[in-house]
Formats: structure tokens, sequence, C-alpha cells
């Protein structure tokens, strides 16, 4: 549990933090994890936290996986509050030399006056990809992969396709044992816009 109860010096709010968390783990083949938090600042600002992931590592195959809950409410005359949740994994498959794997990622913020309207700044994707790579070599690495990735934005009170976007890429890095490194990186991508508004769009969120 951290306080700060310091309102000169320090961050000029009243803040109560408290965490829990909670793992299970059998080796190095196995771990599954819980985490918890509570924010409250100056009895105005709330917020709730929900973490969970699972590793399991069996024979040739190896999966990843992390889920995420954020919420936030403000009880003052602005009654603004958010609503944000993110997932992400992997599953990879080892194959004689090869390395093949399925990804899926994705992110939905939403933020809300009174509960209902969507503000500016509420987006939200899904990504989905394959690749298929060599194992990790001290002098040659190459991976090939295909994402496809769908973006939303805010109409009305909720979040509906902007965009698609499907990815190839082909990357590969040699290392000579003299220490003569070469890298390259060769990426084609195919965009589709669904609504005028995906010109809104930052960069890093598509």
């Amino acid at each position: 549990l951290l306080t700060n109860n310091n309102i000169i010096n320090d961050t000029g709010y009243k803040e109560h933090i408290a965490s829990f968390r909670t793992q299970l783990q059998r080796g190095n083949s196995f771990s599954v994890y819980y985490q918890t938090a509570l924010y409250n600042r100056n009895n105005a600002l709330n917020g709730q936290q929900h973490l969970t992931g699972i590793l399991i590592q069996q024979g040739k195959n190896n999966l990843i996986a992390e889920g995420e809950l954020l919420a936030t409410t403000n009880t003052t005359n602005l009654k603004l509050g958010s609503d944000v949740k993110r997932y992400k994994a992997t599953y990879e498959r080892l194959m004689g030399k090869l390395i093949s794997g399925l990804k899926t990622e994705g992110e939905q913020s939403l933020f809300l006056r009174n509960t209902d309207s969507l503000q500016v700044g509420s987006y939200g994707y899904h990504q989905y990809g394959a690749f298929i790579k060599n194992i990790d070599s001290a002098q040659l690495r190459y991976k090939l992969e295909y994402t496809q990735r769908k973006d939303l934005l805010p109409e009305f009170t909720q979040l509906s396709s902007a965009s698609l976007s499907n990815n190839f890429n082909a990357s590969t890095d040699f290392t000579q044992k003299n220490g003569n490194r070469f890298s390259g990186s060769v990426t084609y991508r195919e965009f589709t816009v669904n609504k005028q508004t995906a010109s809104a769009l930052k960069p890093e969120r598509t």
C-alpha cells in the first residue's frame, strides 16, 4: 500500500495505491499470474487494474498470453471515465531448424463522459499474424511474417471499423566471423480506408 499525503512538497495530490499479485510457477515450463491494483486521488479519481497472464512450454510448443483491464472514474463535475482492454498472445512451434508461429494482439481504449458518450482519443485495434523464422544463430537470422490489422474509431457510443491493412514482411540479419554485419528488411502493405475519420489516426496507432 502506497500513500502520499504531502500536498506541499510532493505531487500536490493525496494519492493511495494498493496492489496485490499472485503467481504459480513450475520450473521454466509453466507460469500463471494475476495482479490487481486500486488507485485513489483526492477522493475524486478512482482507478482499478486487473492483469493476468500465462506461459506454457511443452515439448516443441511454446505459448505466452496476457490480458489487462483498466478502468477509471472521475467524480468531479466533468464525470469523465475510461475503460481500457488489452490482450496479446503468441504461439510458437519448433519444426526442425525452423520456428513457426501465430500471434494476436489488440486494444480497446474508451474515454467516456457521463458513461455513454465516447470522447476524442477513443480508439481500438485487432491484429493477427503468422510467421516463420530460423532458430536464433550467431551468424544468420531470417524471418517471414504476415499480419492483418483492423483499426477502430469512435462513432457515437461505440467503436466501428475505420481501416484494414495487410502486411507482408521479410527480414534477415547476417554477421560474418570478422564482425561485418548485414541487415535487410522488405515490407509490402495494403491499406484500405473504411472511413474518412481514419485519417485522424496517428501513425503509431495503425
